[in-house]
């Protein structure tokens, strides 16, 4: 009997040659219909005999490319039957009036390119721009939903003759994709000079040969490259971009880069996912060799962040090269990213020697994503190309923006079940930062056809902007002023949750720097409990200690240290409970530096020592009323006659029991890590093993970062699922 069923599909489902697959998909079973992308999802319709659609509706999640989040599936009944189809159609878009929650990540270039790229006897030999339906930039080209060539930056590109037999061919891997191009039709690379495509790419990996800083428009923004064997060219990148950070490596290959550090399988399967993320790895000790690349790019962190070409112009110049290159962000210190031609030359031109340039209009930019394994699984550590946006659907219903905090900002805004988190935009210290992150607050939602986001006059209309309790954040005062407000550490506490969404009681330990409570003081160090109803309390805490007030105090972790010691400093001071402000101060005390030249410098390092022995300094915290008492540490810490790796090692594990410990006094057997403390592997290693001892169930964010990156998404759901105070309810009572 014939059976006729509509099926809407929503996910990551656009961009990543969904259609085509659904055509080859119903074609080999006989079926007949028809599929369409929407603003909002794809629509299917089906029509066949029942089995023969219920096997189609197994497979489809199965096999189909991207990620299927959730079909809804309908069978059509007289007078909603179309006549019968004649065959299987993919049919032009359409928009719609409702929220996308179609997904558009950016995606490296897959093997089946790469080969053809290589290949002298294909037509796309060569070509920088080569893409199909499973590769290529997405978000970085769109313009709006749905994803289709005339939505995008593509649209500027008509396709010859022979690309569109391919695009119209279901036996090409390039059927229906958006992307299609080559040499004789697609964009063009050039220098200021007039030099194109072959000879362009030519001209820039001699200026990085001969020790020059070059700015390469990628297929998401500008990257800086230098040759990352030539220490003296490294130092002058680092002076003109006023630069302390660790640099990233573009390694040549995969085994340059397990030549130079240790890679297990889960980092391998990191650094060739169609994310081609920068993934910090442990690095191995090669006497001349680690000194040639790997001192003058990240000294004294034990780490290296890789990562391998994303894109076939990166392939083209390390093809020319046969070195690896260090890539960093194409912009000045404290400034976003740079996407525009004429913007980047006017901006980097007295950083960059030369410019790879080309005409594909990008919409925005996007940082080089970073991940960071942990337990044996990827942490994203910084959302970017690849990696945003998010989709993420959520029990709570709101229409809500998230405003995120002040560092590592991005946006994010929820409409009903929809959590759409967005790209990483940066710091909101300077002005440039701020006007970036102002237009991502228009731009995402608008892109997601959700429109604006403002208070509403009447719960009806209940719409808002949600910020961070600090009143001097940058994302505070661009609020609008009747915005709603959700502590900084519930907001880290939820941004937890969103993956997991454990049932209460349960815990979550919120490590940072900073972050204002709402009894008005400094928190850093918590331990809240969350009961089933999502309703929470303060449950412990740390010691407080004196934290110097001045903006600059994250980079002198020895002025803390001498608080902790029991000394005094001049000025003003505020008692705070910051684990991130204390692991620094201590380590500080214990001798290994007293000034950060980057943020966070002196607790990576503290990390590398630890990791780098197995030789552990016996310590611990006290732990009185729910408070844990760091003064025990401090005899040992301050102890010159024991090995500083000994003592940091030490730390690591004393910390890590201090926890549990505490974390034991709670209810539930659930414990949430967010924060940035937790961008520390060993730390959260060590919570696991300990915590799977003591029959705690630790579970830590993977797709959202635990740092300030998952700021605006816990925002955005705190208020969604109601989580309040206990206290204030009592209060009310």
């Amino acid at each position: 009997m014939l059976e006729t069923r509509h099926l809407t599909v929503r996910g990551q489902v656009q961009g990543v040659g969904f259609r085509p697959f659904v055509f080859r998909l119903a074609t080999r079973l006989g079926l007949a219909g028809e599929v369409c992308n929407r603003s909002s999802a794809v629509d299917i319709v089906v029509q066949g005999e029942r089995a023969v659609l219920d096997v189609f509706r197994a497979r489809l999640p199965r096999q189909a490319p991207g990620q299927v989040e959730d079909i809804q599936c309908e069978t059509l009944r007289a007078p909603l039957i179309t006549p019968r189809y004649d065959g299987f159609r993919i049919m032009p878009s359409r928009g719609d009036a409702g929220i996308a929650s179609v997904l558009l990540a950016d995606r490296g270039i897959c093997s089946h390119c790469l080969a053809e790229f290589n290949d002298p006897d294909d037509r796309r030999y060569r070509y920088p721009f080569i893409a199909c339906t499973s590769c290529g930039p997405r978000y970085a080209v769109c313009q709006q939903l749905p994803f289709d060539r005339e939505n995008t930056s593509w649209r500027a590109f008509p396709p010859c003759a022979d690309c569109q037999a391919e695009f119209a061919d279901p036996g090409d891997r390039r059927f229906h994709a958006v992307s299609i191009s080559c040499p004789r039709c697609g964009p063009r690379l050039f220098t200021p000079d007039g030099a194109q495509d072959a000879d362009a790419l030519d001209e820039a990996a001699a200026a990085i040969a001969g020790g020059g800083i070059v700015a390469v428009r990628g297929i998401a923004g500008f990257h800086l490259l230098v040759d990352a064997t030539n220490s003296e060219a490294i130092a002058r990148l680092r002076r003109r971009k006023r630069r302390r950070k660790p640099l990233a490596i573009l390694a040549p290959d995969l085994d340059w880069i397990i030549r130079h550090a240790r890679v297990e399988g889960a980092e391998e399967a990191a650094l060739t996912s169609p994310v081609r993320p920068i993934v910090l790895l442990d690095r191995e000790n090669e006497g001349e060799r680690e000194s040639a690349v790997a001192h003058s790019v990240a000294p004294g962190t034990g780490t290296l962040g890789v990562m391998l070409p994303a894109s076939a112009i990166q392939h083209g110049l390390l093809q020319r090269l046969r070195r690896p290159l260090v890539a960093t962000s194409g912009n000045l210190g404290g400034t976003p990213l740079l996407y525009d031609n004429e913007r980047a030359r006017e901006t980097l031109a007295g950083v960059a020697d030369a410019f790879l340039l080309h005409d594909l209009e990008l919409t925005c930019g996007l940082d080089d994503s970073v991940q960071r394994v942990m337990g044996g699984r990827p942490v994203n550590l910084r959302l970017g190309r690849g990696l945003a946006p998010q989709v993420h659907r959520v029990p709570g219903r709101a229409r809500v923006l998230g405003c995120g905090a002040h560092l590592k900002v991005n946006v994010a805004f929820q409409e009903g079940d929809l959590l759409v988190v967005g790209p990483y935009i940066g710091d909101l210290e300077g002005a440039q930062t701020r006007e970036r992150y102002r237009l991502q607050k228009q731009q995402l939602p608008a892109l997601f056809q959700a429109g604006q986001f403002q208070a509403g006059r009447t719960e009806a209309e209940n719409s808002a902007e949600v910020t961070d309790l600090h009143p001097d954040y940058a994302s505070t005062i661009d609020a609008d002023y009747r915005a709603r407000t959700v502590p900084h550490h519930v907001a880290h506490a939820m941004a937890a949750w969103v993956e997991h969404q454990p049932v209460g009681p349960f815990l979550a330990l919120t490590w940072d720097g900073i972050g204002l409570g709402p009894d008005g003081t400094v928190w850093g160090g918590e331990c809240l409990q969350f009961d089933a109803g999502l309703r929470w309390r303060r449950l412990g805490s740390m010691r407080p200690f004196a934290l110097p007030v001045g903006h600059d105090i994250a980079r002198y972790p020895g002025r803390i240290a001498r608080v902790l010691a029991g000394g005094t400093l001049p000025g003003q001071s505020v008692s705070c409970t910051s684990m991130g402000r204390l692991i620094e101060g201590l380590a500080a005390l214990a001798g290994l530096r007293g000034e950060n030249d980057y943020e966070a410098q002196v607790a990576m390092e503290w990390e590398a020592l630890a990791r780098s022995t197995s030789l552990a300094a016996a310590m611990d915290f006290g732990l009185a009323a729910d408070e844990l008492d760091w003064r025990p540490l401090l005899p040992v810490i301050m102890d010159g006659s024991i090995d500083l790796a000994a003592r940091a090692r030490g730390f690591h594990l004393a910390l890590a029991r201090a926890a549990l410990r505490q974390c034991a006094i709670g209810e539930g057997s659930v414990v949430l890590l967010s924060g940035g403390v937790f961008q520390n592997r060993l730390l959260v290693e060590l919570l696991l093993q300990q915590g799977s001892a003591l029959a705690l169930d630790v579970r830590y964010p993977q797709r959202l970062p635990p740092n300030d990156g998952g700021i605006s998404a816990g925002q955005c759901v705190a208020v969604a699922m109601a989580v309040q105070h206990e206290e204030t309810l009592e209060r009310c009572a």
